[in-house]
């Protein structure tokens, strides 16, 4: 039998092996705090480059071979049974999926003390969040951009798996081997599998910028909530601003519930067959929202326009607010109370959308 320190290939990961792994990791087990130069599964870390939810990732190289890698340790407070097996499920529908714009994972395995991490390509680049920070994108490579997500969704949405944090920080930016531009989506590690949720009854997670009605009510989520997702991704890239803005993340979320959605091209020149299809992928119905074929195809016109299709050039120069990225965890009936507050304080001062 291996032992504790052995790879687990993803592939070899069979049904049912997400409780015997989560099995391995008793609640109070720390994560490493790595230090320059510390060895790890065979390879050196080089240096932390980021820090999520639920882990902390590095950069690392095999020392003998050269090869330089990312490597995501899960954070000393998320080592509950059911945090373990969002890790485990996170690498496990990557692979599954395995698609050119999702980030891949090579190996899962465990430290000397038992803390679970896995190996995966190391990204050079930005997230798309922090370019929509400095400013816009030219208006082709925002199509390009959104059609990437759309076919990378659609290929996880086939195999069973909705994303539920498609934010702008969950998307990277970086180049192909050849140098052309290329895009990641990375963080499965709230992902629903099929009729698997790895969250509590009446727990809401997510971030409130881009989360989608359904999810804040507490009520059954399927990749529908993913298009919603990305609809407000879209609509900030096509404006420079979000579709609803709120001095908390109580009234943002109260204003995805209820408030009617602007139109893009209320707030910047949009084609009339993109403008149509955002709008509808920010329907509060889900059953209103568009697949994301519909999106696909409808910038595949921009990108091979008839004559009545014009689209603008030139980067998108209005600068967006700060948005509210980080992700809510919170009691369904608490965010409840909470939100019927703010639509109720809302109300009474007459604040519109």
């Amino acid at each position: 039998m291996a032992g504790a320190n052995a790879p687990t290939m993803l592939g070899e990961i069979a049904p049912g092996a997400v409780e015997t792994l989560t099995s391995m990791y008793a609640p109070g087990v720390r994560a490493h705090q790595l230090r320059k130069g510390t060895m790890l599964g065979g390879y050196r870390i080089v240096r932390s480059i980021a820090r999520g939810g639920m882990g902390t990732v590095y950069e690392a190289v095999h020392p003998m071979i050269g090869k330089r890698v990312a490597i995501k340790v899960l954070h000393a407070h998320c080592t509950k049974p059911s945090l373990v097996a969002r890790f485990v499920d996170e690498a496990r529908a990557v692979n599954q999926i395995g698609h050119r714009n999702i980030v891949d994972i090579f190996a899962f395995e465990t430290a000397s003390d038992g803390s679970p991490y896995f190996v995966m390509e190391l990204l050079v680049g930005e997230t798309l969040g922090a370019r929509m920070d400095r400013g816009g994108l030219p208006f082709r490579r925002t199509c390009a951009v959104l059609d990437a997500l759309a076919d990378a969704l659609d290929a996880a949405h086939a195999c069973g798996v909705v994303h539920r944090d498609l934010k702008p920080d969950n998307v990277f930016l970086t180049t192909d081997r050849d140098g052309s531009p290329m895009v990641k989506l990375l963080d499965f590690g709230i992902a629903k599998h099929g009729d698997i949720s790895r969250t509590r009854g009446g727990e809401v997670i997510g971030t409130p910028g881009y989360l989608a009605p359904e999810m804040a009510r507490g009520a059954k989520v399927d990749h529908r909530a993913d298009i919603y997702a990305l609809g407000v991704i879209a609509f900030e890239l096509l404006t420079g601003r979000p579709p609803f803005l709120g001095s908390t993340p109580l009234e943002i979320i109260a204003r995805h519930m209820s408030a009617p959605p602007p139109r893009p091209s209320s707030c910047a020149n949009v084609p009339a067959a993109l403008d149509d299809v955002v709008a509808a992928m920010l329907a509060k119905d889900p059953d209103q929202r568009p697949t994301l074929l519909t999106l696909r195809e409808a910038l595949a016109a921009i990108e091979h326009p008839s004559p009545a299709v014009i689209a603008p050039t030139g980067p998108i120069v209005i600068a967006p607010p700060k948005r509210s990225r980080r992700p809510l965890f919170a009691g369904l009936a608490c965010a409840t109370l909470a939100i019927a507050m703010v639509v109720e304080l809302a109300l009474t001062l007459g604040v519109g959308s």
